[in-house]
């Protein structure tokens, strides 16, 4: 493992480089923008990466910094507070609809109402260290024999609402399945993450939390995805960019601490940082009366002092709090998240097919001049 000294510098450390709080750092790591190692439980930090983030008055502007700004009608974001899928404010559909109709809302810009539950799928025997990595290896799987690139406006309501059953079914069972053809998405997922009964309230926090986390603009892992589907790649292998992207992110497992934080409690890293508004993350916001309608006695006690800080949760604190207030096993949230996400990232995809982007990248050589066949430098 990297020590300080050959590259690589402790949290404290990278802090006073980007002159920004260590709470901040922790929020450029669950945006994908460093990508620290840990030791045990401490981490270390690129020099390269920090590099690449000091603010501009302190280092030369590097080629090869790309900022990306691609059209899309999918999800707008107000920096004052407010989160919209093709207009519809979240905070109204988040109390109101369930997360099917607000998948289908994003994939196909129709509300017909409440769809029918979606097919619940067969246990899939996929692999893998952590719940996210057997939803990553499960996407890999099916993309073998998955459909080709169709572009019709219904077709990734079509596969979303198979391969979002899909994924559930990977993952392993911790409570009572119950043996259904049809069942909304949140019934499906909650035996698979708590072992704790299904009731209204905590089906409700479940399904919320996957609508608010269901996409938010171009995060790395959705550029992966629409770059993949630019190139005319089948839906579900663009999916899998999308995830093999993001798994830098579940690696370092930033959701993963907040949640181990929690559970120890201690200073929750990156917990009320906002990255993309200027006060409150309404995904928070939104969130919170679930977690404490939806959470036990002693799930309450562990999340409340963090959840009723002075200070403002971002939804990554949310989404680790509901898995610790619902006694979720270790690594929900970044499920959750995961599982979320497919639902904004196939609308990003099927955005791409039909309006592709005018993508032109050229790299700005940087490496040693180059020789003539005799050695001598041209």
């Amino acid at each position: 493992m990297s020590k300080p000294g050959d590259g690589w510098v402790p949290a404290a450390v990278a802090s006073s480089r980007l002159g920004i709080r260590p709470q901040t750092l922790y929020a450029y790591v669950s945006r994908g923008l460093l990508n620290p190692r840990r030791e045990g439980r401490r981490s270390y930090f690129s020099v390269e990466e920090l590099e690449q983030l000091e603010p501009r008055g302190k280092r030369p502007l590097r080629p090869g910094r790309v900022e990306v700004v691609l059209d899309s009608a999918v999800t707008l974001i107000d920096p004052a507070g407010r989160l919209f899928y093709r207009g519809m404010d979240v905070a109204s559909i988040a109390t109101e609809w369930s997360f099917e109709r607000t998948a289908e809302w994003l994939w196909s810009g129709a509300d017909h109402g409440e769809p029918k539950p979606w097919p619940v799928a067969r246990d899939m025997r996929a692999s893998g260290r952590t719940l996210p990595d057997r939803l990553r290896g499960a996407v890999a799987m099916l993309s073998v024999n998955a459909p080709e690139v169709d572009s019709r406006p219904e077709a990734a309501t079509t596969i979303g609402r198979k391969l979002l059953p899909q994924l559930v079914a990977a993952l392993p069972p911790v409570g009572e399945v119950k043996k259904e053809s049809r069942a909304a998405l949140a019934s499906q997922l909650w035996p698979r993450l708590s072992k704790l009964p299904a009731t209204r309230a905590r089906l409700a926090a479940l399904n919320c939390a996957l609508i608010v986390l269901a996409d938010h603009e171009l995060v790395p892992s959705t550029i992966a995805a629409r770059v993949a589907a630019n190139a005319k790649a089948p839906p579900v292998d663009a999916v899998l960019a999308a995830m093999s992207t993001h798994a830098g992110v579940v690696r370092h497992g930033f959701r993963t601490w907040i949640e181990e934080a929690l559970r120890s409690g201690s200073e929750p890293p990156g917990a009320y940082d906002q990255m993309a508004y200027r006060d409150r993350d309404p995904r928070a916001d939104i969130l919170l009366p679930f977690i404490k309608s939806a959470a036990t006695s002693a799930g309450w006690r562990r999340v409340e002092l963090a959840l009723t800080d002075e200070r403002a949760p971002t939804a990554d604190l949310a989404i680790a709090a509901l898995s610790v207030a619902c006694e979720m096993v270790p690594t929900a949230a970044e499920t959750i998240y995961t599982i979320a996400r497919v639902a904004g990232v196939l609308a990003h995809i099927a955005e791409e097919y039909v309006h592709p982007s005018l993508l032109h990248l050229r790299v700005g050589y940087r490496g040693p001049a180059p020789h003539d066949e005799g050695g001598t430098q041209s």
